[in-house]
């Protein structure tokens, strides 16, 4: 890569797809409108403000003296090959956002047992239908995808779409999710490496979790369904002079007629609110309080969608096909990814950071480290000592869609976002 001082932020930007497509085996020569093209036109789509396929392609053209038409972008949304090319590229950048991350990203990189765990938060999250889907029982009905976010490294990526059946208003996320190739909930984890999946309780089907532990080493973390008939099939096992177990009540098995096998029930008291959990899972060798854990960092996820929803105003599929809804998906993903590592070669190359963010999750976490104390529970310190922004700024990605229009200096660029990462703007 160039002196960064030497080019945009909009070659910055692009970099890493500049720097995997002669590498992507999907792609072809196509002269009219390029492969290369249609990726950075798809991910600028989920990056600008706009209200439409046609308003971006209307922008597209101005800002970059370009002749791609409506109907090229649209056809190009159409396409299985190039839905397989979209795809293809989605992976490998989500592998260099975690390839660039450091521990002081990892929130579980402390602790020696979890060097053998990658952990996902896993949901589903809505989009109102497009202009031309059809309507399905006389109305229109908004498409649910599934993503993976890393808790890791919080890379994304988008894992399917819930297309209902012909006839039938939606389509559960289990049912989606069972249909997958269980290789796909690997998450391309190397072997040796067991995959835990944090999910709301969408996810409970027992029979589904014996599948994806057995052959696939996939493993569940939930919320305990109220109607669960899971009865106690041991004492509790938990440690109490363990720190990491500050606010678990108990650890137990516990197990079901039809289940066919023991799970684990942990049940946790959230030190700043006295809120009681219930969490069900299938992994049985990690300590109590790191399953609590990693089912609190699941927020993570809610957060992200939060950041694509009201802030990329990404609330509307793009197109009725689902070639056209998974290429959507991996557009949102690649868009989440590509400002991550653009945000993380400007904190190691000009040393900033967004302050103002952290800061406030920082103060929010010592008000609840007070309400803990001030009802006689212990704080858990898991929570209390990690500090991450969770998504970006709505102040970086104004920054970001000016630069990427204007493509001046990358100093003079630098020099504008900075005291937006120092303040809230007034």
């Amino acid at each position: 890569m160039e002196n960064v001082n030497n080019q945009t932020i909009k070659k910055e930007f692009y970099h890493p797809i500049m720097d995997i497509y002669p590498s992507l085996k999907n792609q072809r020569e196509c002269k009219s409108f390029s492969d290369l093209e249609y990726l950075k036109m798809g991910i600028g789509r989920t990056i600008m403000a706009v209200s439409s396929g046609r308003d971006w392609v209307q922008q597209y053209q101005m800002n970059e003296n370009s002749k791609v038409s409506v109907g090229d972008f649209f056809d190009a949304l159409k396409s299985p090959r190039r839905m397989a090319m979209i795809e293809e590229a989605a992976q490998k950048i989500c592998l260099k956002v975690n390839e660039s991350t450091k521990s002081n990203h990892d929130p579980f990189y402390c602790f020696p047992e979890m060097k053998k765990f990658a952990v996902y938060a896993t949901d589903g999250h809505s989009n109102k239908a497009s202009a031309h889907d059809p309507l399905i029982k006389d109305k229109k009905r908004a498409c649910a995808h599934i993503y993976s976010l890393n808790l890791r490294t919080h890379s994304m990526t988008h894992l399917t779409h819930c297309q209902p059946n012909e006839g039938k208003k939606k389509k559960h996320e289990i049912m989606a999710l069972k249909e997958l190739d269980s290789s796909i909930l690997r998450m391309n984890e190397r072997t040796g490496i067991k995959v835990i999946h944090a999910y709301d309780p969408a996810i409970v089907d027992y029979a589904a979790w014996r599948k994806w532990k057995n052959t696939k080493g996939i493993y569940i973390i939930t919320i305990e369904k109220a109607n669960s008939a899971l009865e106690a099939m041991s004492v509790d096992l938990a440690d109490r002079e363990d720190p990491v177990n500050i606010g678990v009540i108990s650890d137990q098995l516990v197990g079901s007629p039809s289940s066919g096998e023991a799970l684990r029930r942990i049940e946790y008291e959230d030190p700043a609110t006295g809120n009681v959990y219930k969490f069900i899972t299938n992994e049985m060798t990690l300590r109590a309080g790191i399953i609590a854990y990693c089912y609190k960092m699941r927020w993570d996820i809610e957060k992200t969608f939060d950041e694509t929803e009201t802030k990329l105003l990404e609330d509307k599929e793009w197109g009725k096909s689902a070639v056209a809804k998974r290429q959507h998906g991996c557009f949102v993903s690649m868009g989440h990814n590509l400002m991550l590592l653009l945000e993380r070669t400007i904190e190691e190359t000009d040393g900033i950071i967004d302050q103002k963010s952290l800061d406030k999750q920082i103060k929010r976490k010592i008000d609840d480290i007070q309400k803990a104390l001030q009802n006689n529970r212990e704080p858990n310190y898991l929570i209390r000592t990690f500090h991450r922004v969770t998504q970006r700024s709505l102040q970086f990605i104004r920054w970001l869609r000016v630069v990427l229009i204007n493509q001046e200096p990358r100093t003079v660029s630098i020099g504008k976002l900075k005291p937006y990462m120092e303040a809230f703007i007034e």
